[in-house]
């Protein structure tokens, strides 16, 4: 769990998120590849976003919009393309431990396609929004959750 010092959340607009940041915190979720940022930074390219971790190699980089709270993934390989992860902080932080309580996740297809249809309306209650983009992030690691490649 990572938990920010207030110095670094005083530009975020939004007094739940800067709460969440210096009180929550955000969880490593190892077994989807996101890791917390040790420190909150500008995304490069995108100074409107502070970068609050990555998903997997070479690191997607997930930024949270200092104005409107809504928590963005940007491309590794374009300075321009991007999605919306979810809609707020607070979903994105529900959601890695809604995943992070499914415990280990399975290699094997047979089992890992249960699991992730299991997942799948618990994150939609999470953050309906964030599930309805075909090319959104969470539809893209509950694809390959179903394909078991975050099995240990």
């Amino acid at each position: 769990m990572t938990i920010y010092p207030v110095g670094q959340v005083a530009t975020i607009v939004s007094p739940q998120v800067r709460r969440i940041l210096t009180q929550r915190g955000i969880a490593d979720c190892l077994s989807i590849g996101f890791r917390a940022a040790k420190e909150l930074g500008p995304v490069q390219k995108h100074p409107t976003c502070f970068q609050i971790g990555a998903f997997g190699l070479p690191g997607a980089p997930v930024g949270l919009n200092r104005a409107d709270g809504t928590v963005v993934c940007f491309s590794p390989w374009s300075d321009t393309r991007s999605s919306v992860v979810n809609t707020t902080l607070q979903a994105f932080v529900d959601t890695l431990d809604a995943i992070a309580d499914f415990g280990p996740l399975s290699p094997d297809p047979d089992v890992a396609e249960g699991t992730a249809q299991r997942m799948r309306p618990v994150l939609e209650r999470i953050d309906p929004t964030a599930l309805a983009d075909a090319d959104g992030v969470w539809l893209n690691v509950l694809d390959e959750i179903a394909a078991g490649m975050y099995g240990s």
